[in-house]
């Protein structure tokens, strides 16, 4: 891989960070930082938001850590703010933080959803649509595309505080970052943002042009064909 990457006339890398670390781990120079991106103009009118709800795209995986966003959440719920929390996604771990949800928050496990299976692009689209917060602790990670997504249709990202999801506010994106597997911080953030209705309003305007600047993959798609032919024999 190493030799492959030293040896091309250029690297794509799916923004700053991989292209960083494609330069430090295999010493390549000619990489060229460019997102994969999202059709903006798909992931788009997310106006019809609806009072307290959070979303959480990623699986039940170890990678992801939900755990932490549920026992965050638990010490939401005890507020009394009328937070919601949907996950849309399937896993290994599923059937544990059903399990831990009814622990951790027995008087609120109603609040949690759990769709399980996973849900089509028009499913996800709705539900972004639908909520304020989009949350991910995920312990590691590229340029996120649910981020993307769930940016574009307006929803204020609180994420881990990892490279990848630090990258976006070095952009100028109004987000939280919480440190990996900070409960307390966790639940901290998300009332907090809950709470901070013109910072949210904000923010859709905010994020959203940022993102359709730098990850639109039809103008990212373009600016490759033309780069390509730029440097064609």
């Amino acid at each position: 891989m190493s030799i492959m990457a030293r040896n091309a006339r250029f690297n794509i890398a799916n923004g700053g960070v991989l292209a960083g670390k494609a330069k430090d781990q295999f010493g390549v120079k000619n990489v060229l930082p460019l997102y994969h991106g999202i059709d903006t103009q798909y992931w788009s009118n997310g106006a019809d938001k609806q009072h307290g709800m959070i979303v959480c795209a990623r699986r039940f995986e170890p990678i992801y850590d939900n755990d932490t966003i549920i026992r965050a959440f638990g010490q939401c719920h005890d507020s009394g703010q009328g937070l919601s929390l949907t996950f849309t996604a399937d896993g290994t771990l599923l059937e544990g933080a059903r399990k831990l949800a009814a622990e951790v928050a027995p008087h609120g496990a109603k609040s949690i959803e759990f769709i399980g299976g996973g849900v089509d692009a028009d499913h996800l689209r709705r539900l972004f649509a639908s909520s304020e917060i989009y949350v991910s602790m995920s312990l590691s990670d590229g340029a996120s595309t649910a981020l993307l997504q769930a940016m574009a249709m307006g929803c204020f990202p609180v994420v881990s505080d990892i490279p990848a999801n630090r990258e976006w506010l070095d952009h100028g994106c109004d987000i939280e970052l919480v440190s990996v597997g900070a409960v307390d911080a966790l639940a901290e953030a998300l009332q907090r943002v809950h709470g901070g209705m013109t910072r949210r309003a904000n923010a859709i305007e905010r994020n959203r042009a940022i993102v359709e600047k730098l990850a639109s993959s039809r103008t990212n798609l373009s600016y490759l064909a033309r780069y390509l032919r730029g440097h064609a024999e």
